[in-house]
């Protein structure tokens, strides 16, 4: 009797690791690569556009077309779709995990642009995905590297996919403070501190990535030219901080190393041509700190690519958004052997 039922449980695991990976793996990695090179761009345009918008309005001078009424609300509608079409999206081509999540984060996103009154559950909603997705990842790189694929060199350093899942916790954490911190959850608390978590994961992103010298040099320039001109002209840096990237209560070199740390996930994402790479420094530099369900949507997106980034490194080749789908489906495969 008990034999029976550890078949039965077998069966049913394997029937279940089977229907997580059917429809990723019915995804030409072709037509993968370019449904989440889409979701990027869609998602950096709508976040970039409110962001612009917001700089322009306070400009000394305000063109009229930003002062628009009309004009504003095409754009906060534009940023809140663009990242959530964008997490639907690359959601679509995940597996297990990472698939749930980002397609609740994805649809309370689309519901939170449309209705008023799903703001609220979209809160706990991208929250809760975020998690989900980075957990999945984590999940799948720990399991492959377990020993799921035996052509696999386990024996090579793993240390990637490690660093660029502890990243993404710092930036979801940053997430999680500063959305609960905007919804009036002790903001005097939530809101710094979320704000230089998020920082500090930005700073960091570098780290899962390993880039050459190039890379680091342009970053430690822009992080060295940021601190410059916040040194030169304190109250303007402090105002475009805010305005642009939601920043609130952080230390100006945190920020300058942040900015830095972006610029060197860029650098290398170019010059390597490593585009899932430079998708996440662009990402989060559109993104900011999430403090609305926009921004936390691109940093969600931003986390997304950044979990398939440390399998590629360890592997020592550029990373491709075919990674963590990759992963997933090989640690699905392993659970049921």
């Amino acid at each position: 009797m008990r034999r029976s039922t550890g078949l039965l449980r077998e069966r049913a695991r394997t029937a279940a690791s089977d229907a997580a990976t059917v429809a990723a793996a019915t995804i030409p990695p072709v037509r993968r690569r370019r449904v989440r090179a889409a979701a990027a761009v869609v998602a950096i345009a709508g976040l970039a556009s409110l962001t612009l918008t917001r700089v322009a309005l306070n400009s000394p001078i305000v063109l009229p077309a930003a002062a628009s009424g009309q004009w504003f609300d095409f754009v906060s509608t534009a940023a809140t779709v663009g990242p959530a079409l964008g997490v639907l999206a690359v959601g679509v081509t995940a597996d297990g995990w990472s698939r749930l999540g980002l397609v609740i984060a994805g649809v309370f996103g689309l519901l939170s642009a449309v209705a008023p009154a799903a703001q609220s559950p979209a809160v706990g909603a991208v929250i809760a995905g975020g998690w989900l997705t980075l957990t999945g990842r984590a999940t799948a790189g720990l399991l492959a590297a377990a020993g799921a694929d035996a052509e696999r060199d386990v024996s090579a350093p793993s240390d990637g996919a490690a660093v660029s899942v502890v990243v993404g916790a710092v930036l979801l954490g940053g997430v999680t403070l500063s959305l609960f911190g905007a919804a009036g959850v002790r903001p005097a608390l939530f809101r710094p501190t979320g704000t230089v978590l998020v920082l500090v994961g930005m700073a960091a992103t570098p780290l899962g990535i390993r880039p050459g010298t190039v890379p680091l040099v342009v970053g430690g320039v822009a992080a060295v030219g940021t601190f410059w001109v916040s040194a030169a002209a304190p109250f303007t840096t402090g105002a475009v901080a805010l305005i642009a990237g939601s920043v609130v209560g952080a230390p100006v070199a945190l920020l300058a190393v942040a900015l830095g740390g972006l610029t060197a996930t860029i650098t290398y994402g170019v010059l390597e041509t490593a585009p899932d790479t430079a998708v996440v420094g662009v990402l989060l530099l559109a993104a900011g700190v999430p403090s609305s369900i926009p921004r936390a949507l691109g940093a969600v997106l931003a986390v997304a690519f950044l979990a398939a980034i440390g399998p590629a490194v360890t592997a020592g080749r550029p990373p491709t958004s075919d990674d963590a789908s990759t992963d997933e489906s090989t640690a699905t495969d392993g659970g049921s052997t």
